[in-house]
């Protein structure tokens, strides 16, 4: 049995795409039989997306410590960044809450004997490098994402030749000397250690787990109209301006295609405005965020799970939806980077349908692609899905470390 106390401010309540990804670790790890777990997370007070129960995900844990703290200044925040900075010696934005849940890490240590501390989502990386340090405590830390912020590519951040500054060549410093580094695929490992600089030996590259739902899935049955959905926010960099166009163009040269595309999600108003410009109103359809498992209930209306990524020259990131659309069995068409993670899992046949996020020309032919097969009632389904994906896989990997 693994003692773990698991630091991640985004798992519960369970109202983000990193939530998603750390719950469903821990209902993986819990079910396992195998690990006893403490976890520390934080309350969003801004969250946008409502949350289920603990208790609905049947996850087992020792205990659990919600950590709340407002994003907002005043008087308690300045002074939990002053007491921040004075503890790990870092002044960042939302770095704050790791003064409040130090106080609770402390507690845990002094009453439990941890065979490793996993960090998940910043700012837990000062905890993480604090327990290794003050008490020699093995430190797993979890990169889903760049860090710090501004060596996210572009256009999220400014990419591998940001100027950094003091602070964040501190951030760096204290993520290096993590134990192992946790990555959910090869190509943000390799991005990432190009400034990490850690050997090669201390990472682990670990999926987002795929939790294969009880009633066996989403049960496709060939309605009377192609129906189309992108689960997850359409906001900067995140731009469906070709896939848009691309499906006004599929409209013009099919006037008589039953196809429509639904968002559930939140967009930028500029979205909402092309929609428009481009009279697609009848064809495309919002629906409002729903609690987690509720929004995997919803898919099994769809027939396939569209992603839309930003235009990055690699595209690095995992997305979490990925594994939730293979676990509901709905097929994916990727509208993404033509060199990055998704294009690999096309070829590696996990992802059915895909098109370069640049390029309207190819988003067409893969609409064309799709349509046809959806009127020869032969849409691309995954058969089987990657080992590493699996729960035995990944609690495999946890145990290992």
């Amino acid at each position: 049995m693994k003692k773990v106390l698991m630091i991640s401010p985004s798992s519960y309540p369970v109202i983000g795409a990193e939530a998603i990804v750390n719950i469903k670790l821990l209902k993986t790890l819990s079910d396992s039989q195998q690990f006893s777990i403490d976890l520390i997370s934080r309350r969003w007070k801004w969250a946008k997306y409502p949350s289920d129960t603990l208790e609905s995900f049947g996850i087992r844990l020792d205990s659990l410590e919600i950590v709340e703290v407002d994003n907002v200044i005043n008087i308690k925040t300045i002074l939990q960044n002053l007491f921040t900075y004075l503890k790990f010696g870092i002044l960042y934005r939302g770095y704050h809450w790791a003064y409040p849940a130090w106080k609770i890490v402390h507690k845990k240590i002094k009453k439990n004997h941890y065979d490793y501390v996993l960090t998940k989502d910043v700012p837990s990386l000062l905890l993480g490098y604090y327990l290794k340090k003050r008490f020699g405590i093995k430190w797993v830390a979890t990169w889903n994402d760049p860090c710090p912020w501004i060596m996210y590519p572009k256009p999220y951040g400014k990419g591998l030749d940001a100027k950094l500054s003091k602070m964040h060549k501190k951030i760096i410093a204290k993520m290096q000397e993590a134990d192992v580094h946790i990555f959910p695929n090869p190509r943000i490992r390799d991005y990432m250690n190009k400034y990490l600089h850690v050997d090669e030996s201390k990472c682990v590259v670990i999926p987002h787990v795929i939790i294969p739902p009880t009633e066996g899935g989403v049960k496709h049955i060939y309605g009377d109209s192609l129906r189309l959905i992108h689960s997850g926010n359409l906001e900067n960099p995140r731009n469906p301006n070709t896939f848009l166009r691309a499906f006004r163009r599929f409209i013009d040269k099919k006037p008589d295609a039953r196809i429509s595309f639904t968002i559930m999600g939140h967009c930028d108003a500029s979205v909402n405005n092309l929609i428009s410009e481009l009279k697609l109103e009848q064809y495309v359809y919002y629906v409002s965020p729903v609690e987690y498992k509720e929004s995997l209930q919803k898919l099994s209306a769809y027939d396939i799970a569209v992603i839309i990524e930003a235009d990055c020259e690699e595209g690095i990131f995992l997305p979490t939806k990925v594994s939730d659309f293979l676990q509901m069995s709905i097929p994916i068409f990727a509208v993404s980077p033509q060199v990055g993670i998704l294009n690999d899992l096309y070829k590696e046949k996990q992802v059915s349908y895909f098109a370069a996020v640049n390029d309207v020309d190819s988003i067409y032919d893969e609409i064309n692609r799709l349509y046809a097969d959806y009127e020869n009632k032969e849409i691309h389904k995954v058969e089987c899905y990657l080992k590493s994906m699996t729960m035995d896989y990944v609690v495999e990997k946890y145990l290992s470390i």
